[in-house]
């Protein structure tokens, strides 16, 4: 597997190798979870968009796959369904591409035990502060993705880390873009604030999914048009982007492909143009039975009442939507089956599909309000990363920001800021725990990647009870130890009766989780157990 014609390796055309030849993977039905299994393969860390459309440029092989359909938690895209080898009804203007973080978690926590990790714009530096330690260098560089994609992962995967921003981070807000010429202020020609000067946008490759990001930072709802050849009149100052291709998803215009600044082959008669919907009126959203306000079990308000929402067809594409509507940054998984509980109001909201550019859940297809074929043990949930790329920016913008825990401290070097305090704090979500796959064996087993499943914890190796024990808690023991995919999750000491303390019980992982550690589980020793129900796990190897 491969990416080509992106910026580096973890972004650009997904091309697979079969058959002595490379071949590209068409987008029909491709979507993130496609996508989170191809950065996992590849060790690129997260998702980060999943474009289609041939995105990153047509491909000249043989297609290969079509109609791919993971569910997002497989280690190698083969494992997931798709056409017969060659099968599709595809041309190479629907290559499918990818957009992965490009830092995977191994090496950032690696990163991080090494000492102070300080990001200053695409590079990560990494002190070596002893000697004895075998660094590359004194300062050991991981390329990353832009400040703006990278910050968020990071912060969550890291949990005792320094980070530095440069103050050069761009920062980018509805006041750098506006649509002039229209009835409204949402809807007419597009222009840009660049060195303090407006300008336009020609309309080479303007289409509506560059409109979508536009509407998205004026805050003016979904996109209906994307006119070209000057619609709205043309305009007078310097001719600022061409060539622009957004995926949809980006937070701002400046985020999208384009040339570089000014650099065109344009007249004002190809002024670009944009009709949103209009201010959005955001339904009521929260969610439930988390830890905080952007994890949990996904509740709507209509007609007067809270109610829940259906995991049919649930997918990271729906999180996406409410994550963002949320304001709590990335979607990390969106898992069902009632895993943050049973609601016990109506069930509102059935076989939602969002394409994950909408701004509010209720952009997105539905059934009817009401109308549904599930009970409460199918309640959707979702969980976000917690921290908006707003804040981040915004936090860049003042200095300097730093990670203790779960609290981030931006300090205000210059006494002109208006700042809450000398030290302003957001919250986010509690750092993950280091963990890798020397705190996880399986034992009395035929092989390393089959036996009784055993957890370090206080020095002292234990079990883990098989309460609630399944195949998606299988799944992630099989990933945490490089061991393929899950083939089975025997209960009942299956491999045997363990020894030493009963450390888990009632372990409920989504599936996508990097370690058996980061699922729900009761506190580290509380159980009511014994060691004939020790959980087991059976890989591919």
């Amino acid at each position: 597997l491969r990416l080509v014609g992106g910026r580096d390796n973890c972004t650009g055309r997904v091309e697979v190798f079969y058959n002595h030849e490379w071949g590209t993977v068409c987008d029909d039905n491709w979507d993130m979870n496609d996508a989170m299994v191809v950065c996992r393969q590849l060790g690129c860390g997260m998702a980060v968009s999943a474009p289609g459309s041939a995105h990153f440029g047509w491909g000249s092989y043989r297609i290969w796959l079509d109609d791919v359909n993971c569910n997002g938690t497989e280690t190698d895209l083969s494992e997931c369904k798709t056409k017969s080898w060659g099968v599709h009804n595809c041309h190479h203007g629907e290559d499918a591409g990818v957009v992965c973080l490009g830092l995977s978690r191994r090496d950032a926590v690696h990163a991080a035990s090494l000492g102070v990790l300080s990001l200053q714009l695409s590079t990560i530096c990494v002190s070596c502060p002893w000697s004895s330690l075998q660094c590359a260098a004194p300062q050991t560089r991981f390329p990353i993705r832009q400040m703006s994609e990278s910050l968020l992962p990071l912060l969550r995967n890291l949990f005792t880390v320094t980070i530095m921003i440069s103050p050069k981070a761009e920062k980018t807000s509805s006041t750098d873009l506006r649509l002039v010429s229209g009835p409204n202020r949402c809807a007419g020609r597009v222009e840009v604030l660049h060195k303090e000067q407006w300008g336009t946008v020609c309309d080479d490759t303007w289409d509506l999914h560059d409109a979508t990001v536009v509407c998205q930072q004026l805050g003016c709802g979904r996109a209906q048009s994307a006119p070209t050849g000057a619609h709205f009149g043309q305009g007078s100052g310097p001719i600022w982007l061409d060539d622009v291709s957004c995926i949809g998803t980006e937070d701002a215009l400046s985020q999208c492909r384009s040339r570089p600044w000014g650099q065109n082959n344009c007249n004002h008669g190809e002024d670009a143009s944009v009709v949103c919907s209009g201010i959005s009126k955001t339904s009521k959203l929260r969610l439930v039975g988390g830890r905080d306000n952007c994890t949990g079990r996904v509740e709507v308000f209509y007609n007067h009442e809270w109610g829940t929402v259906c995991d049919d067809n649930w997918d990271m594409n729906d999180a996406m939507v409410v994550c963002r509507q949320l304001g709590c940054g990335m979607a990390v998984s969106a898992p069902g089956s009632a895993h943050f509980g049973w609601g016990s109001y109506r069930i509102w909201l059935d076989d939602v599909n969002c394409n994950g550019t909408e701004t509010d859940l209720s952009e997105c297809k539905t059934k009817s309000w009401g109308v549904h074929n599930c009970h409460h043990g199918e309640d959707a949930g979702v969980v976000c990363l917690g921290l908006s790329r707003r804040d981040a920016v915004h936090a860049a913008s003042l200095g300097v920001l730093s990670l203790q825990l779960s609290t981030i401290c931006v300090s205000c070097p210059w006494s002109s800021l208006q700042c809450a305090a000398p030290q302003t704090r957001f919250p986010i979500r509690q750092m993950s725990e280091k963990t890798s796959s020397t705190d996880l064996r399986l034992v009395s087993g035929p092989n390393r990647c089959a036996g009784r499943v055993e957890v370090l914890h206080k020095e002292q190796w234990g079990t883990v009870c098989d309460d609630t024990w399944d195949l998606h808690d299988a799944t992630v023991v099989c990933q945490q130890l490089g061991c393929g995919r899950a083939q089975s999750a025997p209960t009942g000491a299956h491999f045997g009766q363990g020894s030493g303390p009963i450390w888990l019980d009632d372990v409920s992982c989504v599936g996508t989780e990097d370690a058996l550690s980061q699922c729900r589980s009761r506190p580290w020793g509380q159980n009511n157990c014994n060691h004939g129900e020790d959980a087991s796990v059976v890989c591919s190897g």
